[in-house]
């Protein structure tokens, strides 16, 4: 029945699909149990472009000596360390969908693995933005470190299990770090920030004592290793924050909307299999919500996460905008509103956000740019790579049996922790 409602709900919104591909399976021979997607054959195609699109502008945009990716299509010499393992797992999938060869595939991959060990540490973990020229510290000596970190295992992990020749090199890598001084035992969460020059951790904030200590946050991954691992105890995980928020009467975990948008919920989930937990379910009802609230809106498009508006502000914690949507948000959920998406991307097409991209006078193809006012009608100019990351993992496991989820749940570390955990997520 609910997908009958989300139907009727695409119909008002987007007009452009046919009551049959919707609610008749033998009007159309490739809607069947084989298919529960209900996705037609020549939408398949549509997202394979569009992955192979999205690869080349993963690809072209990083750094030709170290191969460490840019955190934008400006090319401004930065990134994250976030940045850095999306891009791992990001070049493992697009080898495993036959976008490049796997030569090419291991030059880059060590190339860059060479960059990252040569990146200053604190405890053994990779401080947080790096010049991509120099591999120097960029930006303020303090820095977020539990969702960029947890990023880069995810990646590291994920070229592990594609790539066997690094398994030996990336777990001694990453046996070095030290999770227990991350940790305070006083509040069960794990201290936020760290400052690289006074050699400490940042908790004291104008705003208030910053620790990590949010189930529905991009940091789940570094707290699920960190357990799993046995150097966080698992008072940590249990006292992670449960909250629910109701948006559009939906149950949603804390922060919501209020934070950074659905990436926080759905970003872990592009690799660790969440199928069947809480966590799960509040970000299905998150993208269910969304869907209601442009509805309600007659908004033509939905999809609401961190992004770079057209105007050029980053609209991260705190700072969404209503009218902003961004593509990969929607993208994110297509395992679960498969219908939904597509006809959410075909509209977003339609309106100009996935117009070609010049370089020294030469089209490319490189995907959806990262924003649309639904209001001013303007299209961001720019690619965050973050966020091009997050949409080509989620088709990369749409479209190719769940490649970068079963790599990364592979890890044996991992597969502890989440049997494990499992009854408390």
């Amino acid at each position: 029945m609910k997908r009958i409602l989300f139907a009727i709900v695409l119909v008002c919104m987007f007009g452009s699909y046919s009551w049959g591909v919707v609610f008749d399976s033998s009007s159309d021979s490739s809607i069947s149990q084989s298919n529960p997607s209900g996705l037609r054959e020549e939408d398949f195609a549509y997202l394979t472009a569009l992955a192979n699109d999205t690869f080349n502008c993963i690809a072209y945009f990083v750094d030709d000596q170290t191969d460490i990716p840019y955190d934008s299509s400006r090319q401004e010499p930065f990134t994250s360390i976030s940045n850095i393992g999306l891009y791992l797992a990001s070049i493992s999938a697009g080898y495993e969908m036959g976008f490049l060869e796997k030569e090419e595939a291991v030059e880059k991959i060590q190339v860059t693995l060479n960059s990252l060990e040569q990146i200053e540490k604190w405890h053994n973990f990779p401080i947080t933005w790096v010049n991509t020229e120099t591999l120097e510290r960029h930006f303020e000596s303090s820095f977020s470190y539990a969702d960029h970190v947890g990023n880069l295992l995810a990646g590291l992990f994920v070229v592990k299990e594609i790539f066997p020749e690094f398994e030996e090199r990336i777990n001694g890598y990453v046996s070095l770090m030290d999770f227990s001084v991350t940790y305070d035992e006083r509040t069960g969460g794990l201290k936020g920030g760290y400052d690289i020059e006074n050699q400490d951790f940042d908790i004291q904030q104008p705003w208030g004592d910053w620790f990590y200590n949010l189930l529905a946050s991009d940091t789940r991954i570094f707290s699920l290793y960190g357990v799993a691992s046995g150097q966080i105890p698992r008072r940590h995980w249990d006292s992670l924050n449960r909250n629910y928020n109701s948006w559009m009467n939906e149950a949603i975990l804390y922060p919501g909307f209020e934070g950074g948008g659905i990436f926080m919920q759905y970003l872990p989930g592009i690799f660790i299999d969440e199928e069947g937990t809480k966590m799960h379910e509040s970000a299905y009802n998150f993208a269910k919500a969304q869907i209601q609230y442009a509805a309600e809106l007659n908004y033509p498009v939905w999809g609401w996460s961190a992004s770079e508006a057209p105007d050029g502000r980053y609209l991260g914690w705190g700072s969404l905008k209503g009218e902003v949507v961004t593509p990969h948000a929607s993208v994110l959920a297509i395992e679960d509103f498969p219908l939904e998406v597509v006809a959410n991307l075909r509209v977003l097409e339609e309106l100009g956000v996935r117009a070609p991209f010049i370089i020294d006078g030469e089209e490319h193809d490189f995907g959806f740019r990262d924003s649309y006012n639904i209001e001013t009608k303007d299209v961001c100019s720019e690619y965050l790579l973050l966020d091009q990351y997050m949409l080509f993992l989620s088709l990369a496991n749409f479209l190719h049996n769940e490649v970068v989820r079963q790599s990364f749940s592979n890890d044996p570390v991992i597969q502890a922790g989440l049997e494990e955990l499992r009854n408390n997520y």
